[in-house]
């Protein structure tokens, strides 16, 4: 079947297509109603190099004589790559998420290292704005607690302890309707199967319904068949090319077969024909 077949029987069929139509929406936008969005909210947090130090001359002309100064933590970030991958690892694992969620938040969270410079990204997904909103913030402050945690664990000298900065802090979740989107996909397409099944559905009915109608003309306007009985020779038997029905011929030879053997049991005095031909044998023999 053609896409132009499929056509026609749909404008052909419209009497049901548009019902199925119609149906079909109603209960598409009652369950889409019932899908709910998906919030999403991202934070970043960027880890600095310890305060770096450098030699300032006091007096130049004695390069001896200098002083400790503070140096900028956001000029030396390459080799703080691993350190970001590390700490994004220990984020992500399931003993960390289940304290977090023991606290009440949510455990549908990612932290990803940014390729171009040691920045975590926090990105938080749930149901409810409000969860992912604090999610987010509360797995930026966890991974400040847990650098801190495992520099003291180390023992790392202070002067050498890894700078945090947090870059942006969600306040509000943004509505994801990827779900909806999905189940909108789904539906049309088994919407479209719906009306085709219903509009060849009807099409094959109608058609079944109206051979059913032809063959009946048919058999209503041919005149009926009636059997017509061969004709009889001599001794109740049937022509050789007779084309009589089987059941009248069978029932022919039947009764043939009756009158022979009526014929065979009936007594010599009673058959005429054999009681003159013996006095016509004696007078011929008298005369020789």
């Amino acid at each position: 079947m053609d896409l132009r077949t499929l056509l026609k029987i749909l404008v052909r069929r419209w009497i049901v297509v548009v019902p199925t139509i119609v149906v079909a929406a109603i209960i598409g936008h009652q369950l889409l109603s019932t899908v709910k969005p998906t919030y999403e909210a991202k934070g970043a947090l960027l880890l600095l190099t310890p305060q770096a130090k450098k030699a300032a001359a006091v007096n130049p002309l004695n390069p001896n004589s200098a002083v400790i100064q503070p140096g900028n933590p956001y000029l030396l970030q390459a080799p703080l790559d691993k350190a970001a991958l590390a700490f994004s690892e220990v984020m992500n694992d399931q003993r960390v998420k289940l304290g977090l969620a023991k606290q009440g938040f949510t455990k549908s969270y990612t932290v990803t290292v940014d390729q171009n410079a040691p920045i975590l990204r926090v990105d938080t997904k749930d149901k409810r704005s409000r969860i992912a909103v604090e999610t987010t913030k509360a797995v930026l402050e966890a991974t400040v607690q847990q650098i801190a945690f495992r520099e003291r664990a180390h023992t790392v000298p202070a002067d050498q302890n890894i700078g945090t900065d947090i870059l942006s802090s969600p306040t509000k979740a943004t509505a994801i309707n990827s779900a909806k989107t999905r189940a909108l996909i789904a539906f049309i397409a088994l919407g479209i199967a719906a009306v085709l099944s219903v509009a060849l559905l009807v099409e094959s009915w109608s058609q079944s319904t109206q051979n059913r109608r032809d063959r009946r003309r048919l058999t209503v306007a041919s005149p009926s068949r009636v059997p017509v009985p061969a004709p009889a020779v001599a001794g109740g038997g049937l022509t050789r090319n007779a084309r009589a029905d089987p059941v009248d011929q069978t029932q022919a030879e039947n009764e043939a077969a009756d009158m022979d053997g009526d014929t065979s049991a009936a007594p010599a005095s009673k058959q005429p024909g054999r009681a003159r031909a013996k006095p016509r044998r004696r007078s011929s023999g008298a005369a020789g």
